[in-house]
């Protein structure tokens, strides 16, 4: 619950939903029978009973109320009532507790009579109300921070043991690549060196043998062993997202005279109802004189608490922590104080004693200031996960994105550059063995073309040629005459790009997915395609896709590159607009150069 909740205008709205909800918990119940054990107390000692019976009544009295409370908010579970008429049966409840609260007080008094049941029933039933609406207010809040810190905790963990996956394999991935580029060299040299001066046929037959044993049982299962992405086995993490109970509470504190330690106009809605109820409720003969105490009671009261608001909020944010803290509850205790000097001038004086004029506003300021508390650093602690959890996923995107690009170049390498250049040398050195065979002569220039092909298969890992601009450019021109595609790179974005090769491959390869299923899936005719800058480290890749006039179709199912998307970028959606459909991609990318990022 934010701490605006607690405002007079929003307090009914948020009621109605934590009353459409659970039952109060344990810490609801303890809140609420707290509150009532001090008023239960007050009353059997107001009316002539000893001390020890006073207490033995007023928690006997807590305990069953908190037991038929329990009870019956239980079993009116178990009947699934509309959720529009909860609130109304959930009051109907704490009202009978209320009833039951009275009577029990009464029944236990040396003298009980009607009289004195009718005299408490209304206040003692409102103020159980408004004590269990509290609890269950405070509850609600609570299951809501507890329903947020299980989703971003669920989804830290989740990025957490992905990325450490990932990062493992990225580790083994780099090695593996290392071996496999080391073979495949080692292996083309040994070719290399059996095509000394002076080769023999024998020489030349065991090369070419060679040379089809390396691309049929290394190179192409290779190639097609690193085109795909090792799978990610999940593992705990080892950082905690949220800070430990301890830490949490010191944080709270610490917080307390910073938020909104003072509300008098939640207090009043909490405490007029009850004191209104025990003066309507007095006797004839003692009633103006209670109105005339509670009056003065509650203005001492907001009066005390309006000038703590007004003035003392102010100073106690300015002040150092050490002082900021113990005024603030010092402010709640002198409150109480000044409330319990009325009560034992009225009590001295003889004349009645409205006891939750002069003790309800304090308890209530300082449960208020609790709460605004506990708001306050849970709202700080969701955005620090919420940030963590941001960072955790861009970290993993950029981790995924070097994966796979260094097993797709290598992969690709191994495809093509490697396999084809071997595949023509072998090829060669064929037609060298077949024109020996013929005339007896080697073919020195054919040998010569065979030790250039095995020069640029020894080049096994190499980018793509051209800049990032150059590279998309040769993309968009590949749709001619079939899609007409307009690209916009902004020069901050190709220069972020130019410095990562990883981030670069990516971008393109998100480009060249998007767009073959605009044409394959979406039929369509035109394409923007703008790549720019979106924030910190943050590539933005849009791209527009109209179908020939005609709606572009909506496509669903998730196939191999909409996965490759979902590995490479922070996160990406598509949207509809009108004819049009538009896809968004957000991708991380290295350290942002200086000049800042777009607008």
């Amino acid at each position: 619950m934010h701490a605006r909740d607690l405002a007079p205008r929003r307090l009914t709205s948020v009621m109605v939903t934590a009353l459409q909800g659970d039952p109060p918990g344990p810490l609801g119940l303890t809140v609420a029978l707290s509150g009532m054990l001090v008023s239960d107390l007050a009353f059997n000692l107001r009316h002539q009973v000893d001390l020890l019976g006073a207490v033995v009544v007023a928690v006997a009295t807590q305990i069953v109320v908190g037991v038929v409370c329990v009870a019956v908010l239980g079993w009116l579970a178990g009947l699934r009532i509309d959720a529009v008429l909860r609130p109304a049966v959930v009051l109907g409840v704490f009202t009978f507790c209320g009833v039951l609260r009275v009577t029990l007080l009464v029944v236990s008094n040396r003298n009980p009579s009607w009289a004195l049941w009718l005299g408490h029933v209304l206040p003692t039933t409102i103020g159980t109300i408004a004590w269990f609406a509290v609890s269950t207010v405070l509850l609600e809040w609570m299951n809501r921070a507890a329903t947020q810190r299980m989703r971003l905790d669920q989804a830290y963990r989740e990025l957490s043991a992905t990325r450490a996956a990932t990062t493992a394999a990225l580790a083994a991935t780099q090695t593996q690549l290392a071996e496999v580029t080391t073979n495949t060299r080692a292996s083309i040299s040994e070719l290399g060196e059996l095509l000394r001066d002076g080769v023999t046929p024998s020489e030349l037959d065991q090369c070419i043998e060679r040379i089809g044993v390396l691309v049929d049982r290394e190179v192409r299962p290779s190639s097609h062993q690193l085109a795909q992405m090792p799978v990610e086995v999940r593992s705990e993490p080892s950082a905690s997202l949220w800070p430990t109970a301890g830490v949490r509470v010191a944080a709270m504190v610490r917080r307390w005279p910073t938020a909104r330690p003072f509300q008098p106009g939640t207090v009043a809605v909490l405490t007029i109802p009850v004191v209104f109820a025990e003066v309507v409720m007095a006797p004839a003969e003692v009633r103006l004189a209670l109105a005339e105490r509670s009056l003065l009671g509650l203005g001492v009261q907001f009066a005390a608490l309006t000038i703590a608001a007004v003035a003392l909020t102010p100073v106690l944010r300015r002040l150092p922590l050490r002082a900021a803290i113990p005024l603030a509850f010092a402010s709640y205790v002198g409150m109480y104080l000044i409330g319990v000097v009325l009560l034992m001038r009225d009590a001295d004086a003889g004349v009645p004693t409205p006891l939750g004029a002069h003790l309800f506003p304090s308890v209530y300021a300082f449960l208020a200031g609790g709460v605004s508390a506990a708001s306050a650093q849970y709202r700080a602690e969701s955005a620090r996960a919420e940030r963590i959890v941001s960072l955790t996923g861009a970290n993993l995107g950029r981790t995924r994105q070097q994966l796979w690009a260094r097993r797709r170049r290598l992969a690709l390498a191994l495809h093509g550059r490697v396999q084809a250049n071997l595949t023509a040398a072998g090829l060669l050195l064929q037609r060298v063995r077949d024109r020996f065979a013929e005339d007896g002569a080697m073919d020195v220039e054919l040998i010569d073309q065979v030790r250039e092909a095995m020069r640029f298969a020894w080049r096994v890992d190499s980018r793509s040629a051209g800049s990032t601009r150059d590279r998309l450019e040769r993309v968009s021109t590949v749709w001619s005459g079939i899609m007409a595609v307009d690209l916009t790179l902004s020069e901050h974005a190709a220069n972020l790009l130019d410095r990562d090769e990883d981030s670069a491959d990516a971008c393109v390869e998100v480009v060249r997915e998007i767009l073959l299923n605009a044409v394959r899936h979406g039929g369509a005719t035109k394409a923007d395609v703008s790549v720019r800058t979106g924030g910190s480290a943050l590539i933005r890749i849009q791209v527009r896709e109209s179908a020939g006039g005609g709606p572009a179709p909506r496509r669903t199912g998730t196939g191999l590159g909409e996965s490759m998307i979902d590995s490479v970028a922070s996160r990406w959606w598509v949207r509809q607009d009108g004819p049009e459909r538009v896809t968004s991609v957000l991708l991380p990318t290295g350290p942002e150069p200086a000049g800042g990022a777009e607008s």
